[in-house]
Order: C-alpha cells, then sequence, then structure tokens
C-alpha cells in the first residue's frame, strides 16, 4: 500500500485529471498526498506590490480540487524554482507513486504526450502513474497487467493484483504469443511444434498468475494468453480497465524504462498507464545488473 504519493500539476487540464487521480487514490489507501509544481520559466516568488501569486495560487486550487473530489486531508505541497521533471524524478527516489498528466493521443505518436509525462514515465525511480487526459472515472471496471517473467514483470504483476484487491475488482492477466500464419506451405509440418508453444506459453502464464495469486486469493483474475501484437492486447485490454500496468523494457537499456510498446501504450491508452520496475544492464562481466540508483 502506498504511503506517499506524489502528483505533479502545472494548471493544465490533463495535470488536474492526474491530480483528481491521485487525491482519489491517497483517500481510499490513507496515503500522504504530495502536490508538487516545478517551475523553472517563471520565478516562485513574485515581484514586490504587483499582488500576483500565480504558483501559490495553482497550489491552493489543488488543494481545494483534492478536498472536493476525493475528501482526501493528509495533504501537502511542494513548491521548486526549477524544471518539472528535475522536480518529480527527484521526488521518485523517496515515493511510492508519482502521478502525472498525459495531454492525450494523437495521431503521430508523442505530438500530443507532454515532455514531462514522457521524461518521469522513461526515468523515474518508483512506480509512475500516466493519467491521460481523456480519463473520466468508471465504476468497477478491472485492472489489467500485461504478464512477463522477467523481473520487472513480475513486479508488475505483484502491484496489479495489489491494486485489484484494493480497489476490490477483478484482474485481467494478459500475455501474447507467437501466432502461425496458417498460409504457409509447411503450415502442416509446423502444426505440431506450434500447438506445444502455446501450450508452453499457456502453462508460464498460468504458473506466473498462481505465484502471485496466492498471496491475493481474494482477487478474481481473468487469464488472456493472446495471438495478437502486444500492443494491440495491451491495448484492448486497456479499452475495458481503469488501470493498466505494465513492466519497464528490461535489458540493457541505458537511456529509457520504456519500450517501444510502453511508449506507443502512454501515448495512446485510454486508461491511465503504470510503469514498474527498473531496466537492468549488462556489468563488465557481462552479467545482468540493475540500474539502481540512475537515470
Amino acid at each position: 500500500m502506498p504511503e506517499q504519493i506524489v502528483v505533479g500539476v502545472d494548471g493544465s487540464a490533463a495535470a488536474e485529471k492526474a491530480l483528481i487521480w491521485a487525491a482519489e487514490t491517497a483517500a481510499r489507501d490513507g496515503a500522504h498526498l504530495v502536490i508538487a509544481h516545478g517551475d523553472s520559466a517563471r520565478p516562485v516568488e513574485a515581484p514586490p506590490g504587483t499582488g500576483v501569486d500565480y504558483h501559490h495560487q495553482l497550489l491552493r486550487e489543488a488543494i481545494a480540487t483534492a478536498v472536493e473530489v476525493s475528501g482526501a486531508c493528509n495533504i501537502s505541497t511542494l513548491l521548486r524554482g526549477e524544471h518539472p521533471i528535475q522536480l518529480l524524478l527527484e521526488l521518485s527516489q523517496t515515493a511510492d507513486l508519482v502521478v502525472v498528466g498525459s495531454r492525450g493521443a494523437g495521431a503521430v505518436a508523442g505530438t500530443l504526450f507532454g515532455s514531462v509525462a514522457h521524461n518521469v514515465a522513461a526515468h523515474g525511480r518508483c512506480p509512475v502513474v500516466v493519467v491521460p487526459e481523456s480519463w473520466s472515472v468508471e465504476e468497477q471496471r478491472p485492472v489489467s497487467v500485461g504478464v512477463s517473467a522477467s523481473e520487472s514483470g513480475r513486479q508488475a504483476l505483484d502491484f496489479a493484483f495489489a491494486e485489484a484487491e484494493r480497489r476490490g475488482v477483478a484482474l485481467v492477466a494478459v500475455r501474447c504469443w507467437a501466432q502461425f500464419d496458417w498460409t504457409l506451405p509447411v503450415a502442416d509440418y509446423m502444426a505440431a511444434a506450434h500447438e506445444q508453444l502455446r501450450h508452453r506459453e499457456q502453462e508460464q502464464l498460468n504458473a506466473l498468475v498462481d505465484e502471485v495469486w496466492r498471496r491475493h486469493p481474494s482477487v478474481e483474475v481473468d487469464i488472456e494468453l493472446s495471438s495478437e501484437t502486444v500492443y494491440n492486447a495491451l491495448h484492448g485490454a486497456a479499452e475495458r480497465s481503469d488501470l493498466l500496468v505494465i513492466g519497464c523494457r528490461n535489458d540493457d537499456h541505458l537511456f529509457s524504462r520504456l519500450g517501444t510498446v510502453g511508449m506507443r501504450l502512454l501515448h495512446s491508452s485510454p486508461c491511465p498507464v503504470v510503469i514498474v520496475g527498473q531496466p537492468v544492464a549488462l556489468a563488465a562481466d557481462g552479467e545482468r545488473a540493475e540500474l539502481a540508483g540512475q537515470s
């Protein structure tokens, strides 16, 4: 259960949706909500005699919104004259959850996806929730999770189970496998091996889910082995969910914990997306090692 949830605000409609999501989650879980605002483009202190206090007024309005929508009372604010990306990444080192707003999906990936959301999701040191501007509260919709055997995939599965349990909703566990092209001339020869592959994938999916399910036996689980692409399967799950949980890209990727699928989902998901876990890199001896404390 998160003890501290940080949400970034900047006065935009997208940030307000993130604030509402964070406030409702903090109130439900009894967590401390930190409303953070950073702006290196404007002085934090207004010029003397102007009567203008943009930053503090923004935070006062954010507190009022949080209390109105959730009744949350354990709230504090943080104001710094620095870039919001820098501020939120620093806070992610000690927070349990960081929440940011996305401007929504565009026809071209990234055209309406804010740089703050992208950078915090890519480099955050704790789970990061990206809330689309189009998000609205839906009652009793499931939590969906992409299942993999990687360390971050297991962390995402554990996160998703705990979240579904707290919400009292079902969990949809999604895993993809390669669908064979039955129109190829060698289809008849590959049929047996193809079925064995599907069977092995199903067994691994069941085993990964069962391992965590034992710790959350009250959660209703729907297990889906999909032959679609990973993106299509997870986007389809997001369309019928209130939250999509995915593990980070788990390879020797030094610059971002987001892979191609994660990036596309953050651009286009109709529901909030949580990025869980940290990437790993190849150490000097060739072994895989966690990139703890590095961005």
